[in-house]
C-alpha cells in the first residue's frame, strides 16, 4: 500500500510506500515547507505546481542538514523503525519528537484472579501509544539521499499532482 502521485504534465509519475509517506511529511515540515496540502489518505487531495516546487526547493537546498534516527518501539523489541530529522537533532530531540508526534505512553493496570484465587496485575499499552526508544541516529544512506532527491525532481517537474 501507499500514494500514487499522478503529476499534471504526461510522464510524470511516483509512488511512495505508506510507510515513508508521513515521514516525508516530516522531513519537509523540518525543511519548513509547508505541509498543509500534504494528505492523509488516499482521498486525491492536489498539490499545487507552486507547493510542489517549493517541496522540491526544500528537498534539495535542505537535504544536507537532514540524518536519520533509528528507534524501537515497545511492541516488538525487534522492530526498528526510522524518522528523518535535523543533524542537530541529539537523543533528547528526538525523544521529544517521538513524544510530540505519538503522545504520551499510556498504560492500563490489569488485576485478574486466577481459579485457584492468586491474583496477578499486568499493564498493557492503549493501542496507538507506544514508548519508543532511540536507538542510533546516523547520517542519510546514499539510497535514502537518491530517493529523497529523485522525489524532489519529480514534486519539481510534475506540473502539480494527485495524491491517491
Amino acid at each position: 500500500m501507499g500514494w500514487d502521485l499522478y503529476g499534471r504534465k504526461e510522464e510524470s509519475y511516483f509512488r511512495v510506500n505508506l510507510y515513508v509517506w508521513p515521514r516525508l511529511g516530516l522531513a519537509l515540515y523540518f525543511l519548513g515547507a509547508d505541509t498543509e496540502k500534504m494528505a492523509t489518505d488516499n482521498s486525491g487531495k492536489y498539490v499545487p505546481a507552486a507547493t510542489a516546487r517549493a517541496w522540491a526547493d526544500a528537498i534539495e537546498e535542505g537535504i544536507d542538514s537532514l540524518g536519520l534516527a533509528i528507534i524501537s518501539d515497545s511492541s516488538c523489541e525487534d522492530d526498528e523503525g526510522w524518522f528523518l530529522i535535523p543533524t542537530s537533532y541529539g537523543r533528547k530531540e528526538v525523544r521529544q519528537l517521538l513524544k510530540d508526534f505519538y503522545g504520551e505512553p499510556q498504560r492500563r493496570r490489569l488485576e485478574s484472579t486466577d481459579a485457584e484465587g492468586r491474583s496477578s496485575i499486568s499493564y498493557i499499552e492503549l493501542e496507538g501509544h507506544r514508548s519508543y526508544r532511540v536507538l542510533r541516529i546516523e547520517p542519510l544512506s546514499e539510497e535514502l539521499r537518491k530517493y529523497l532527491l529523485d522525489f524532489a525532481s519529480f514534486c519539481r517537474r510534475s506540473g502539480g499532482f494527485t495524491q491517491c
